[in-house]
């Protein structure tokens, strides 16, 4: 994945995608995050960033993460045509779900995808549709 520093919100460097991401959920259905997309990589809280960067190993799976969070499961984006395949949107549940499963697929390992997909059904919550 191309990124490109964009600006900062609430102190947290955020970028643009450069080059647009599709990952094939377990369901078989693709979510293709568009170049352009601004995220804040993992959204991992200052306290615990030296253990976990938001750049990690997992960040792919943040950005895609990021992405069904953006568009509330939707995967329209800034008017563009919807770029998953699957037609019902993804609940907030399925996004963190596919969170997790996308980190597996790269080989995060266990004890990450335990924190990151933790933190996220703790505090993700004010993160969804925003």
């Amino acid at each position: 994945m191309d990124k490109a520093h964009a600006a900062t919100r609430d102190g947290r460097q955020l970028w643009a995608v450069g080059k647009s991401l599709t990952y094939r959920t377990h369901a078989g259905d693709t979510i293709t995050v568009p170049a352009g997309m601004v995220t804040d990589l993992a959204s991992i809280p200052r306290p615990v960033s030296p253990i976990l960067a938001p750049d990690g190993p997992y960040v792919q799976a943040a950005v895609v993460h990021d992405f069904l969070y953006v568009t509330s499961g939707t995967c329209i984006w800034m008017k563009r045509p919807r770029s998953c395949s699957r037609a019902k949107p993804y609940s907030r549940a399925e996004a963190d779900a596919i969170l997790d499963q996308a980190m597996a697929d790269i080989g995060v390992t266990s004890w990450q995808r335990w924190a990151v997909f933790d933190g996220v059904r703790i505090g993700g919550g004010r993160g969804w549709g925003h």
